[in-house]
């Protein structure tokens, strides 16, 4: 491992909204570990840990307005 360093923390990203903006920012993440990090195999980088999150952050109604998020868990899991 990394003799005689501390072990490297582990990053989280939660992301998903815009997929393609969670993959700039890990390939950017990757790029300057590369400047920063000693090589060292495949251990190099930070630990990464990604989560996609598909479902937008506000609530909309059919009718353009927001929901509550309460009103909305209560009528039960939205479709996939």
């Amino acid at each position: 491992m990394r003799e005689g360093k501390p072990p490297l923390k582990t990053i989280g990203v939660l992301g998903g909204i815009g997929p393609q903006a969670t993959m700039d920012f890990e390939a950017r993440v990757h790029a300057i570990s590369q400047r920063l990090i000693e090589p060292e195999g495949n251990r190099g980088y930070p630990p990464l840990i990604v989560y996609y999150h598909r479902r937008l952050s506000v609530i909309v109604g059919e009718d353009g307005e927001s929901v509550s998020a309460g009103a909305t868990l209560a009528a039960g899991p939205t479709p996939a």
